[in-house]
């Protein structure tokens, strides 16, 4: 049987399907018509819990998701199929509301290995905002000898998902964008980070990318100047690799990679098939995007923040070697 949740503005609301719970999160500014939101939602299994993790995450799950206004019933339905977030039993979905008011969310959802079941939500919508606001990271990085602090509105953040097979992930790169490092610091007792690498000098960002125990994935950034200039990273990649699909920024577009090495050879690397981080021009921009479970191709969703020149760098592994291929890609406008 289905359930409906009514849901307030900004704030994330479960409820029970079976032995499933769905919750539900919204941005902290609510929805609204006229562009892309993100919206997610997290699903776990009620019946297997962890005395330290909580209830165990539905991993893997194919979900299918269509967005109607009952109250208009000839409105074209936006359908879209769920990707996995970086946290294991969260997805994620981005559609854009044609104008404000009251519409339906409904989620079918399929755990491997076991019967498929629907969840209901409604969701309120504004109107278009002339200009987004944009909104402050509540979360900051300090980093001195080597040591990674994350601090909060609350204080230091000690407690962390895994996501991806990691508590933290620290991508280094150069203003430039010339030297890139996707490392992996060791956590400590006291909540921080240890990152055993010696890190080049030259201008550098620092971008952490990790979640805050059940608040969801967060990236920040921390510039650091030192002496010397950065080494440029050479590609690791064995043969000839390219990337197919056209950026527009605030959308969510799908790019294909292409190489003599099939996706089906392609070994799981931090729990998934393949890992992609772009950076914008302004050495500031992060995109962080991990490809759809499909076992003939390596698809990414992306969705660039902002128009401009942005420069991407794919990781896989492939018969246990670490691999990575660096591509030039460009983000249109969307208002042209």
């Amino acid at each position: 049987m289905i359930r409906v949740l009514m849901l307030l503005l900004g704030l994330a609301q479960s409820a029970k399907f079976g032995k499933y719970d769905v919750t539900l999160r919204l941005p902290a500014d609510g929805l609204f018509s006229g562009e892309e939101m993100q919206i997610e939602f997290r699903v776990v299994d009620t019946t297997k819990e962890d005395p330290l993790m909580g209830f165990e995450p539905v991993v893997r799950a194919k979900i299918q998701s269509a967005i109607d206004m009952p109250s208009m019933a000839g409105m074209r339905v936006i359908r879209e199929t769920s990707h996995p977030e970086g946290v294991p039993g969260d997805y994620g979905l981005h559609p854009t509301f044609v104008h404000g008011g009251e519409y339906r969310l409904k989620l079918a959802i399929a755990p491997v290995g076991d019967a498929p079941f629907e969840a209901e939500f409604l969701l309120k919508v504004g109107d278009p905002r002339p200009n987004r606001p944009k909104q402050p990271n509540p979360y900051r990085m300090k980093f001195d000898n080597g040591e990674i602090r994350i601090e909060g509105k609350e204080g230091q953040v000690r407690e962390f998902d895994t996501v991806h097979e990691k508590k933290l992930h620290f991508i280094v790169v150069s203003k430039d964008l010339n030297y890139f490092a996707h490392l992996h610091p060791e956590p400590q007792a006291n909540g921080t980070f240890k990152v055993k690498e010696t890190l080049p000098g030259g201008e550098l960002r620092l971008f952490a990318d990790f979640a805050p125990q059940g608040k969801g994935g967060q990236v920040v950034m921390l510039p650091r100047k030192g002496s010397g200039k950065a080494p440029v990273a050479e590609d690791t990649f064995v043969g000839e690799a390219k990337m197919e699909g056209s950026l527009v920024a605030g959308r969510t577009t799908q790019l294909t990679m292409t190489s003599a090495i099939p996706v089906s050879e392609m070994e799981p690397y931090l729990g998934a098939q393949a890992h992609l981080i772009m950076i914008h021009e302004d050495a500031e921009t992060f995109v962080h995007s991990h490809p759809l479970d499909d076992p003939a191709k390596l698809i990414f969703m992306a969705r660039p923040p902002k128009p401009g020149r942005y420069k991407g760098w794919v990781e896989l592994q492939h018969k246990g070697k670490l691999m990575r291929k660096s591509f030039s890609l460009e983000a249109g406008n969307a208002n042209r």
